[in-house]
This record gives C-alpha cells, sequence and structure tokens, in this order.
C-alpha cells in the first residue's frame, strides 16, 4: 500500500479527518497485536501485557491521563515531527523517512525490552505514515492527527489491557 511507503493514498483524502485518524489508529493497533501474536509464542511479553509496565496502581487516573494525552503529544513531537524534519532536511527519500522516524521510535522505548521495541516499529511506521500524509494538507493537521492516532491506540490497547489483565 503507498501510503505506508511513501504518505499518499488519493482514496484516503475524501474521508474527513476524524475518520483518517481513526483509520490510522486502527490501523497501529491492527499492526500493533499482529505483532504481539507473533511475538508471544517465542516468550516474549505480548503488546496489551506492556501497557500495565507504565501504570502506577497508586495513581492510576494521573497515569492514565499521562499515558493517553501527554504521551502522545510529546512522543508526536520528539518521535514523528523530530524524525521526518531532519531526514526531510536530508533530502531523504519519503520511505527513509519513514524509517527513521520508525525506528528512533522503537529505540525511544527500548526500556520496555526487546519485544517491544519490535511492537514500537511496526506502530511508529504507522504513525510516520500518518505524519507524512497529514503534512501534506499543513502541519499543523499533521501533528495533530498523529498525536489522536496515536492517543486513541493508546487508549484501545490499555482498554484491552483492563479487560484481560
Amino acid at each position: 500500500m503507498p501510503l505506508f511507503r511513501d504518505g499518499n493514498c488519493p482514496p484516503l483524502r475524501r474521508w474527513s479527518e476524524p475518520a483518517q485518524i481513526a483509520g490510522f489508529a486502527a490501523c497501529a493497533v491492527f499492526i500493533n497485536l499482529i505483532a504481539g501474536f507473533v511475538l508471544t509464542p517465542l516468550q516474549f511479553t505480548n503488546p496489551i501485557q506492556v501497557q500495565g509496565v507504565s501504570l502506577k496502581p497508586n495513581s492510576l487516573i494521573p497515569s492514565l491521563l499521562m499515558e493517553i494525552f501527554l504521551y502522545p503529544a510529546a512522543e508526536t513531537l520528539y518521535s514523528q515531527w523530530l524524525p521526518l524534519f531532519l531526514a526531510r532536511f536530508a533530502k531523504r527519500t519519503p520511505l527513509i523517512q519513514i524509517l527513521w522516524s520508525a525506528t528512533w521510535f522503537a529505540v525511544l522505548h527500548i526500556k520496555l525490552g526487546p519485544a517491544y521495541v519490535l511492537h514500537s516499529f511496526t506502530v511508529g511506521w504507522v504513525l510516520a505514515s500518518c505524519f507524512l500524509f497529514s503534512r501534506k494538507e499543513s502541519w499543523l493537521k499533521a501533528y495533530r492527527a498523529t498525536t489522536l492516532a496515536n492517543a486513541a491506540h493508546k487508549a484501545v490497547m490499555l482498554t484491552l489491557y483492563f479487560l484481560f489483565y
């Protein structure tokens, strides 16, 4: 799909912005779960279990608010905007821009273990594609759409965590 290769997808441009965001969030959840199902038989922690690591039982509400609102906003700045800006400044192709962003996103999640680095890489690829796709309209839309897609992805993963663990 060209969307995940260079950020182009003309049919997706006809969707409303909330539908685009929901589509990217659904892709992030889907790819994260697929990576989890592949890695879990290898005795790696699945992506749903990892969600509990960042939650602090004695301050659950502030932890949830940070996980769903603050972290996506910060991650979009330093995991999508910055690497994509640097790659674009270095005159790299869109595919290399996405690769740089996804790799940086994965490296920033290394503290959660090697399996989660792979999960983060796949999610980072989707979020970088979202940023490139939305950037064609404006940088503000790219930031907003990517942040909201990441927040929705985290909200779904946390909901799955609370339902199954």
